[in-house]
Formats: structure tokens, C-alpha cells, sequence
């Protein structure tokens, strides 16, 4: 599989060329944004999909030490290097395991979290359907990522960036110094992206409501978040 095999490839040195909130405005902006939406109860069972190398959890492990995590990827050496770090004093494990193919107990999952994964995923559809069975009524689903940007969310950024024009030429700064490693990288694997409206949508279909659409200064950069309608009993 071309994607599995590429991030393998990658995988030992990702921690080196990928971004975070302690270095990238925009993955700060999103981190305040996940605090807000996952929030600090103990007990939590949270999953983070596409967990590579393990640093989305090492993140969510800083607000919510108390929650048992479970980290998906179907890369075994993304897994590999997972494991070689300490997350402590959180319970982690990681499973090897397409998304689309994930099995969990069905209402299982109190969060599901993912940080620029979604975007290598073609059909949408059938994983949000697979995953919305999994997760507890009033669960959260909560999804940081790359997005095609359309007409709706070009607005609210040029807005945005209008109001904070500092801000925006420090992200633009920023983002132009990691521009090497994109130059760099001829091997990436093709991208399948929705404009984050579109995203709503897709969770509204399979019963999340509210959903929110959080738009970003970092263009095309979006998080977007639902909430599992508690059902009738």
C-alpha cells in the first residue's frame, strides 16, 4: 500500500520535519481549539486516529493525564517509534490497523482525535460511518486537518486575517520557514481533501450534531468538530 509504505519510509525521521504547537502558530491555534472541545474529565477513552510516531497524544496527554488512550495507524514503523516514547502518567496503547477497518466495542469511545490524517482518506464516508458506531452517545469527534478551501471558509480566513494582521504575518513567516520540507518531499502520497463545510456535513449525516467549523489564520488549515446526538432509551 503506497501510503503505509511511504510514511514507513518517513517514519524515523517525522518528529525532525513535522510541525507542532511548539513551533507552528497555526498548530498552537489548533491545540487551544482541542482543549476546548475534548475537555479535562478524567476517564476519558480517547483514540486518536492516525497516530503516527505518537506526538498528537504526547499533546493531549499535557491537558488530560488522566485518560486512557488508544492510538490507530497502519504504519508498523510509525507504531514502532510510538512506542519508544514515555507517555506516563496516561495509560497509551496503539493498535496497528486501517481506519476504515478499525473494530472497537460499539458506543466504546468518548473522543476521537485526529490531526492531518483525514485528508489521505478517499472515502470519508464509509469511515465516519464505522467510526460514528463506535463512539458514545455525546461523544466527540474532533478532526484537525488540511482542507480545500471553499468560498465559505475563504471568507471567514481573509476576515480573520484582516483582524489580526500581526498574527497572520507571523503565521506566514512561520509557514514559509518549513517550505523546504514540502519542497523536498516528491514522494508524498495523493491527498483526497473536502472543504471543511463539506466535512460538517458528512458528520451531520451520520448523527453528530452540533457541528462546528473552527477556520484558521494558516490557509487551507481547519478544525472541524461534532458531537454524537445522545440517542433516545
Amino acid at each position: 500500500m503506497r501510503v503505509a509504505s511511504y510514511f514507513d519510509q518517513v517514519a524515523k525521521e517525522y518528529d525532525n520535519l513535522a510541525w507542532d504547537q511548539d513551533t507552528a502558530p497555526w498548530a498552537k491555534w489548533a491545540w487551544q481549539i482541542i482543549r476546548s472541545e475534548v475537555g479535562c474529565a478524567s476517564g476519558l477513552f480517547i483514540v486518536d486516529l492516525g497516530a503516527g510516531t505518537g506526538r498528537t497524544i504526547l499533546n493531549l496527554i499535557r491537558f488530560n493525564p488522566k485518560a486512557r488512550f488508544l492510538g490507530v495507524d497502519f504504519s508498523e514503523e510509525m507504531i514502532r517509534q510510538a512506542r519508544q516514547k514515555d507517555y506516563l502518567p496516561a495509560s497509551v496503547d496503539f493498535q496497528l490497523s486501517r481506519i476504515d477497518e478499525l473494530r472497537l466495542s460499539p458506543e466504546s469511545v468518548d473522543v476521537f482525535t485526529t490531526f492531518g490524517t483525514f485528508h489521505h482518506i478517499k472515502n470519508k464516508r464509509r469511515v465516519l460511518e464505522n467510526l460514528a458506531t463506535m463512539l458514545k452517545p455525546g461523544g466527540k469527534f474532533v478532526n484537525a486537518d488540511l482542507f480545500e478551501p471553499c468560498e465559505q471558509y475563504l471568507s471567514e480566513m481573509h476576515e480573520l486575517r484582516r483582524q489580526a494582521p500581526e498574527a497572520t504575518t507571523e503565521n506566514d513567516r512561520v509557514r514559509e520557514s518549513f517550505q523546504w520540507v514540502y519542497d523536498r518531499d516528491r514522494s508524498h502520497p495523493r491527498e483526497f481533501h473536502t472543504d471543511p463545510y463539506e466535512f460538517k456535513s458528512l458528520l451531520e449525516e451520520f448523527g453528530f450534531h452540533p457541528t462546528t467549523v473552527h477556520v484558521s489564520l494558516q490557509p487551507g488549515f481547519a478544525v472541524v468538530a461534532g458531537q454524537k446526538s445522545a440517542e433516545e432509551r
